[in-house]
C-alpha cells in the first residue's frame, strides 16, 4: 500500500509540474491576416457589461434604423489580398500625400470596380496592410488617391501618418471591421464591424475612437450619428429566439458581443455593412443579406463609449 501511495504522489507531481510548464508557455500568435490588430485595440474589445444604450426613440437610434439594411461585397466593398514573397515588387503612388511605396502585390489583385476604388494588401510577413483609396492598375504601378500603410500589430485607430490619414471617414483603418469570407464559413465572428450611413443621419463632430470625419461634414451632416458612434445590440436581446440562420446567428452575437462602429458615409439611403470581395458568392452572405434587416432592428446606439 505504501508504494502505490508513493507512486500516486510521484504521479500526481508530475502532472501538476507539466500542467505549470504548459502555463507558462507563451499564447500562441494570431495570424494577423485573419485576425488583425492588437488585442486591446477597439477592433478587438468586447463591449462593456455595463454599457448604456439609447432607448428606441432617441433620434441616434431613428437615425441608425432608418433606410435599407445591406451588406456590400463585390461592389463597393473591400478586396483584401495577402502578397507572397513571389509576388512581383509593385510601386504605389499616394497621390494625396505625394509619396511612393514599393511592396509586394498580387499581380492579379484589383481594385474594387466601384467609384471607392478601395484595395488592401497584405505583406508575406503579415505585418503591415497597404490600403488604397481610388486604386487604379497600370501594369507594374498603381496609382491610388490615397494609400496608407497600418501596422497589424498596433490598435488599427488614431492614425497619424500623413497629412490625410486613413482611407475611410473614420481615421481607423478599413482593413478593421470587415465581415471576412473564413469567418463566413466557420460561423465565427469575434470584432467589432464597422457601419455606414448616408450624410442625412450623420452629425458633425466624431465621437471616440474617432479623431475625424468626411472633409464636408461640417457642412453636410444633417443627423444624429457621429462617425465613430457604437451601435450594438443589447444584452437583454436573446438573438437565439430571432429566427435566424447558423450565419445569421454569428453576426447578431459579434454585433451583440462588439458592436460595429460608425466609420464612413454612404451614397444610398441605408445602413450598410461592409464584407470582403471574396465573399460575394458565398451562400452565407446571401442568408445575411435577408436577415440583416431583422437583426439590424435590435441594434441601439451606445451612449457612453470611451477608452
Amino acid at each position: 500500500m505504501r508504494t502505490r501511495n508513493s507512486r500516486s504522489r510521484r504521479l500526481a507531481l508530475a502532472w501538476l509540474v507539466a500542467a505549470l510548464w504548459l502555463c507558462s508557455l507563451p499564447a500562441p500568435a494570431r495570424d494577423l491576416w485573419l485576425s488583425p490588430f492588437s488585442s486591446s485595440s477597439p477592433w478587438n474589445t468586447p463591449v462593456r457589461a455595463t454599457a448604456r444604450f439609447a432607448p428606441a426613440d432617441d433620434p441616434r437610434t431613428q437615425d441608425l434604423l432608418a433606410g435599407r439594411a445591406i451588406i456590400h461585397a463585390g461592389r463597393w466593398g473591400m478586396p483584401l489580398y495577402l502578397a507572397a514573397a513571389s509576388d512581383p515588387w509593385t510601386e504605389v503612388r499616394d497621390e494625396e500625400n505625394a509619396r511612393v511605396f514599393r511592396v509586394r502585390v498580387p499581380a492579379d489583385a484589383r481594385p474594387d470596380p466601384m467609384g471607392d476604388g478601395h484595395m488592401f494588401v497584405v505583406d508575406p510577413d503579415r505585418r503591415f496592410v497597404l490600403e488604397m483609396y481610388r486604386a487604379r492598375r497600370a501594369q507594374n504601378v498603381i496609382v491610388a488617391r490615397r494609400a496608407f500603410r497600418v501596422d497589424l500589430h498596433g490598435p488599427g485607430f488614431f492614425l497619424r501618418d500623413g497629412r490625410f490619414p486613413g482611407v475611410r471617414a473614420m481615421d481607423a483603418s478599413g482593413f478593421g471591421g470587415v465581415l471576412r469570407a473564413w469567418e463566413l464559413r466557420q460561423r465565427r465572428i469575434r470584432h467589432a464591424l464597422t457601419f455606414l450611413l448616408p450624410y442625412s443621419r450623420l452629425k458633425h463632430g466624431p465621437v471616440w475612437p474617432s479623431g475625424r470625419e468626411d472633409f464636408w461634414g461640417f457642412r453636410d451632416y444633417a443627423g444624429h450619428v457621429p462617425i465613430g458612434t457604437l451601435a450594438a445590440i443589447p444584452p437583454s436581446v436573446q438573438v437565439d429566439r430571432l429566427g435566424l440562420s447558423p450565419a445569421g446567428l454569428a453576426l447578431a452575437h459579434a454585433l451583440q458581443d462588439f458592436g460595429a462602429y460608425c466609420d464612413d458615409s454612404v451614397g444610398t439611403d441605408a445602413m450598410v455593412l461592409t464584407a470582403e470581395g471574396a465573399a460575394e458568392t458565398m451562400p452565407e452572405l446571401a442568408q445575411l443579406r435577408r436577415e440583416f434587416p431583422v437583426i439590424r432592428a435590435e441594434l441601439r446606439i451606445v451612449v457612453d463609449n470611451a477608452p
